[in-house]
């Protein structure tokens, strides 16, 4: 039995394309649209959706690849000459001695953080009412049509909670490089 693949990647392919021809295969085998066979539909979409999240894998791959080596190529030695813009919001948050910080999967998330709001704000931070935090994911807030709780999104991406062991390294790298 062949597998049937339903995007058309290139080299040069975008996350936009890739997006576009997502929402196009959507409208063509979605299940709701396709009364006269909803079962061969369904099974088309868990296989799109499989390969749509592989082909995102792929992209981010390749997109940390070239960052890799382009830091490569430009010499960076050290931790500060390679800070990431997420390495870099969690180096400022984590002075914040008041508030939780936890990584779960791709994101920052600041628990018990009411009075650090605007200072979470500034840096990128957006308030999540579902799940009573500030979330830091790298791009703006948007809907995020989800139905898992937080306790599903830890086990499903992982999580790691950043302890006072972690901050206390932290300050102690600041005073030996002082």
């Amino acid at each position: 039995m062949t597998k049937t693949t339903y995007f058309k990647v290139t080299p040069q392919i975008d996350l936009a394309e890739i997006k576009q021809q997502y929402r196009e295969l959507c409208k063509k085998f979605h299940p709701d649209l396709n009364p006269d066979n909803p079962e061969t539909a369904a099974e088309a979409m868990k296989a799109i959706n499989a390969e749509y999240e592989d082909i995102l894998k792929d992209l981010m791959s390749n997109a940390f690849n070239a960052y890799q080596q382009e830091r490569k190529d430009s010499g960076a030695e050290t931790w500060e000459q390679d800070m990431t813009p997420f390495a870099d919001i969690l180096t400022k948050i984590l002075h914040m001695d008041d508030i939780d910080i936890e990584i779960i999967g791709f994101w920052i998330y600041a628990f018990n953080s009411f009075t650090r709001r605007d200072e979470l704000k500034d840096l990128g931070f957006w308030f999540s009412s579902k799940h009573r935090a500030w979330v830091y994911s790298g791009t703006a807030k948007r809907r995020v049509p989800s139905k898992l709780t937080l306790d599903q999104i830890k086990a499903k991406y992982g999580s790691e909670k950043v302890e006072t062991i972690h901050r206390e390294k932290l300050d102690e790298e600041e005073v030996a490089s002082a």
